[in-house]
């Protein structure tokens, strides 16, 4: 019994044996298959490999070229940008572009207005409400509360008509005594003093205000004029000339300078300044606290910022005194930086820098 169960155990183990050793179907082919399922398997992971790589590759074409295109994109922008300052300077100093004219050019003739008739219901005076001079105010005496009178006159130095009490009432009709300039100009004049940029004539007091008396009139104990102003007024120009060349001199000289000021004030200079052939607008203006700007200036375009305040200081400065003392205030400060910095030597190194910035001291 136990003899048939081991022939029997023998022969299934045999049985087991030619299956494992069967090339189709024993552990040889399951070799095979397993060999072949791992080529392919390799052959899958390979190709998606290949297409990630190549993938990737164009990729990183792609973000090259759009850091390209980011590039040029940012200077166009920087060019657009440099291109509506420049349009916006030139439009806000389209109105104000300083005339290229001398100043005798610049003088307006007055062209004395017509007489109107009275009647016709126009009262003596024009449509639009503008007063019309009398022809024949010189002969009649002005009634009594007459007010077509511009301005108050300056009290009459005739000694005669002073003693006797009766005072000249200037008539409607005579406009040449009249000045059209506000007399404030005078105040700015004695508080600032002797001015670089002003002409000689207003500082030294040599400017004619309203008309006195006619030369036949005025008594003859009426006091000359002191002498020696008009022998140095030349002095005073050829001072005021050499101390102007030499701001620019020193200007010529400077490389880059620093500006800070306010925008509005920063505006009213490139108003003015960009018609010069010699201004150029910065690339970078940064904006900082207070409504300032913190820019650099070239030394070609402080030249042309001195040659532009100069020209606005050399006119009257009962035309514009806003823009009189704007125009001081920024000359002094470029001409006080620019010579500071040419007859300073500084250890630092430091940058030519204007400020328009005046504020009270702190306490200690």
């Amino acid at each position: 019994m136990a003899r048939r169960d081991i022939e029997k155990i023998i022969g299934e183990l045999g049985e087991v044996r030619r299956m494992l050793t069967d090339p189709h179907t024993g552990v040889t082919a399951l070799h095979q298959v397993q060999e072949s399922r791992h080529s392919k398997v390799l052959e899958h992971v390979t190709y998606s490999t290949t297409g990630v790589r190549e993938e990737n590759r164009e990729l990183r074409r792609r973000q090259e070229r759009m850091l390209n295109d980011l590039g040029q994109v940012r200077a166009a922008v920087d060019d657009l940008r440099r291109e509506i300052a420049q349009a916006w300077a030139h439009t806000l100093g389209l109105p104000h572009i300083p005339s290229t004219v001398q100043p005798a050019e610049e003088a307006i003739e007055t062209r004395p207005a017509p007489a109107l008739e009275t009647g016709a219901g126009l009262n003596d005076e024009r449509k639009d409400d503008t007063p019309v001079p009398d022809q024949h105010a010189a002969d009649d005496p002005p009634p009594a509360g007459a007010g077509h009178v511009f301005r108050d006159q300056p009290e009459p130095t005739d000694q005669t008509g002073a003693a006797d009490g009766q005072g000249t009432e200037r008539a409607p009709g005579d406009l040449a005594g009249f000045s059209h300039a506000p007399p404030v100009h005078h105040e700015v004049a004695d508080s600032t003093g002797l001015l670089p940029s002003a002409p000689a004539a207003r500082e030294n007091g040599t400017e004619s205000t309203a008309p006195g008396p006619a030369p036949a009139a005025a008594p003859p104990s009426t006091p000359a004029e002191p002498t020696g102003t008009a022998s140095s007024e030349p002095t005073v120009i050829d001072e005021q000339q050499s101390e102007y060349r030499r701001g620019l001199l020193a200007a010529a000289a400077v490389s880059s300078a620093r500006l800070i000021c306010h925008k509005d004030t920063w505006a009213f200079l490139v108003e003015k300044s960009l018609t010069h052939a010699h201004f150029r607008l910065p690339d970078t203006i940064s904006d900082t606290d207070d409504g300032q700007i913190d820019t650099h200036l070239s030394g070609r375009s402080l030249l042309a910022v001195l040659v532009t305040t100069q020209h606005i200081l050399d006119q009257p400065a009962d035309n514009d005194l806003a823009a009189w003392a704007l125009a001081h205030a920024i000359h002094t400060r470029t001409h006080q930086a620019v010579t500071t910095a040419s007859n300073e030597r500084s250890h630092n190194g430091d940058v030519t820098t204007i400020v328009l910035d005046d504020r009270p001291p702190t306490a200690d």
